[in-house]
């Protein structure tokens, strides 16, 4: 996977992305203020701003170095996944949003007004479209959504486990399934939704497997102790198989 550089003169150079859906529609009016602002004055840190009014809690920043990192998305399932195409996220919707905030400037204005508004909205557009403005926006954009130490706390809840549409917890008496709380974050999705891991079958198969691999009760039972760990995210634990027959148990764990 490709990382991003900072300073911004080089970050996310050369990536590219589909814009999503959502960003082509109408503006919400929280963000209308900051897009009109950023048409009258197209700054980077107006820039970023746009940008963090839109994507906070949906993008953020890992610091894998010093001046490198990437960004990430959350999925619907509360989930994230690389962002390698931020600057072509980042202009698409400054340059929709600076349209639309046009539009709405203009019904409002009348005569020599109107005929800034196109000189300022071109400016503004213009810029959006700009990669070196762009990167530069992204700088600022990267400081605010940025949360520290994020390498080390991917999927650190213990004994909880990402599924592609929430999470399934087993610190209670009973598993249950939630959503990520907002200081969790998970990447790497179990390929499975949490209800094919509620259901209450009897996973036949697995058991008839672990009878003929630990034919003794006993080491069968230590086995399916050392499996939880990793079922429920408790850490990890290095055991030893032994099979065949012999007078040294190579039939025991």
């Amino acid at each position: 996977m490709a990382e991003i550089t900072l300073p911004v003169e080089n970050i996310l150079r050369g990536i590219g992305i589909e814009l999503p859906a959502s960003v082509h529609d109408r503006l919400p009016a929280s963000t209308s203020s900051h897009i009109e602002q950023f048409l009258q004055e197209p700054t980077h840190s107006l820039a970023a701003d746009c940008l963090f009014e839109r994507f906070a809690g949906k993008i953020i920043f890992e610091r894998t170095a010093p001046k490198q990192g990437r960004f990430w998305q959350r999925q619907p399932g509360g989930y994230f996944e690389p962002l390698d195409s931020m600057l072509d996220l980042a202009s698409k919707y400054l340059d929709t949003a600076v349209d639309e905030a046009f539009e709405k400037l203009k019904a409002e204005a009348e005569g020599a007004t109107i005929s800034a508004l196109f000189t300022k909205a071109g400016i503004a557009r213009r810029k959006a479209r700009t990669r070196d403005f762009i990167n530069g926006a992204l700088e600022f954009f990267a400081a605010k959504v940025l949360v520290p130490n994020l390498s080390a706390r991917w999927n650190e809840a213990q004994e909880c486990l990402p599924c592609t549409d929430g999470v399934i917890d087993f610190t209670g008496e009973e598993i249950i399934a939630r959503p990520p709380r907002d200081n969790e974050y998970f990447k790497d999705p179990l390929p499975v939704k949490t209800a094919d891991i509620l259901r209450e079958d009897i996973p036949a198969s697995f058991l008839l497997f672990l009878d003929e691999v630990f034919p003794d009760p006993e080491v069968r039972r230590t086995a399916l102790e050392c499996v939880s760990l990793a079922v429920a995210n408790k850490g990890s634990r290095t055991f030893y198989l032994w099979h065949g027959s012999g007078a040294n148990g190579k039939n025991t764990l």
